[in-house]
Formats: structure tokens, sequence, C-alpha cells
């Protein structure tokens, strides 16, 4: 948050599958999306809560980001330690602990 981004970058973000968020911006009951840009961080969506290990949740989200902030190059990035390719990433504390396997993160990203 502290990088200054050139007006042709967005980041967008979606929160959701923790319990806790050790700031006063982000809520633990719903599914948020933000963008981070020239113009700082804004909130710009909020989805009830989902699972985060679902590939429908993650193919909601690319389609959000693809439909609202189309762009040239796209990258994906899943922040948590993740399990690598036996245990996938995204581990959602709200749901069970359950994580986003390669193969519904395939699933999701084949569908958009």
């Amino acid at each position: 948050m502290e990088v200054m981004l050139p007006e042709d970058v967005n980041v967008v973000i979606e929160t959701g599958g923790a319990s806790l968020w050790h700031n006063d911006l982000v809520n633990a009951e719903k599914l948020q999306r933000w963008v981070y840009n020239s113009e700082g961080l804004q909130l710009v969506d909020e989805q009830p809560s989902a699972s985060m290990e679902e590939a429908q949740t993650l193919a909601d989200f690319l389609d959000f980001a693809k439909e609202n902030y189309p762009a040239e190059k796209t990258a994906v990035v899943f922040w948590n330690h993740g399990g690598g390719s036996v245990s996938g990433a995204s581990f959602d504390e709200l749901y069970y602990n359950n994580s986003l396997t390669l193969d519904k993160m395939y699933q999701a990203f084949s569908g958009v």
C-alpha cells in the first residue's frame, strides 16, 4: 500500500475467509472487493460471505475484475501460505478450513 502505482494499473483485491482482520477496514462477515490504484485504496463492492475454497467464488471474483477493470495484462495472486500442489491455497477459516485445490482453480480459470 506504500507503493505509488501508475494511473494505468489497478490491483483488484477480494477479502474473505478470515475470522478476524487486523485492521479497521475489512469486514470478516462479507466478501469485500477493493481496488488499489494511483488514487489509493477504495472499497468497490461487497458480497455475502462465501467459501474461499469454492471454484465459483473465485470465478465470480475473476468475472467481476474482468468486467469492471479490463486489462491487456492480468496476474492473479493467492495470498496465504498455501499448501502447494497437494493442498492448494485460500484456506478458509470460516468454512471448515478447506482450501482451493488446483483442480478448483483450473475450473474457475477455465470458466472465465
